[in-house]
């Protein structure tokens, strides 16, 4: 019987413990990571950029995604199309205001599971100093151990891989410029890879 007790009592600390875990903070991988921007010209052709500068926090947990944070911080000087009079219009007050506004944040207020390796994020984003709430749609292609783990700064580390979804109107944020001969919906694709080293190390 008392053998019994002090199972329960060690099965009881475990999920406790367990319970209680807090939320891996995740690295980004700059090498590794991509934020596209899509949208319709004239209904002749999808033209896309990105953004070649940015930073995030990402404090997961996979199996209680409601504890989970993430902030993401773009800089707007950063856009490239590959054609330099339209990054110079991007960035111009007329759209971005980049001078003005430099920083297009997203910060996460709430998470949850839509299915095995799908999740939705609620947040909101900043653009030109207008703040609107956003859902952002997420695969998580990979969440595991580090696939190199022999390579001795890897050991113990955690990798994940994300493929993260959003669509905007870019009139709520004042950059309606040309709709709606060039699209008011934006699409914005961004995949990442996030390392989670154990101790802190990095």
């Amino acid at each position: 019987m008392k053998f019994g007790i002090i199972n329960f009592v060690f099965a009881f600390l475990i999920l406790f413990s367990s319970a209680q875990a807090e939320p891996v903070n995740y690295e980004q991988d700059d090498a590794h990571t991509i934020v596209q921007f899509t949208w319709n010209h004239n209904r002749l052709s999808n033209m896309s950029g990105r953004f070649l500068e940015h930073e995030g926090v990402f404090e997961l947990d996979f199996e209680k995604p409601s504890k989970s944070r993430v902030e993401f911080t773009i800089n707007a000087n950063s856009i490239w199309t590959g054609v330099d009079k339209l990054d110079e219009d991007m960035k111009s007050e007329r759209l971005f205001d980049a001078a003005n506004f430099p920083e297009i944040k997203f910060v996460s207020t709430n998470a949850r599971k839509t299915g095995l390796e799908r999740g939705q994020l609620a947040g909101e984003l900043t653009i030109k100093g207008v703040t609107k709430p956003v859902m952002v749609y997420i695969d998580v292609n990979y969440n595991g151990p580090h696939i190199f783990p022999n390579v001795e700064k890897y050991k113990d580390a955690k990798l994940a891989g994300l493929t993260i979804k959003a669509r905007v109107n870019r009139s709520d944020f004042g950059l309606g410029m040309a709709v709606p001969w060039i699209a008011d919906e934006v699409d914005i694709l961004t995949n990442t890879e996030l390392v989670a080293y154990p101790d802190g190390k990095s």
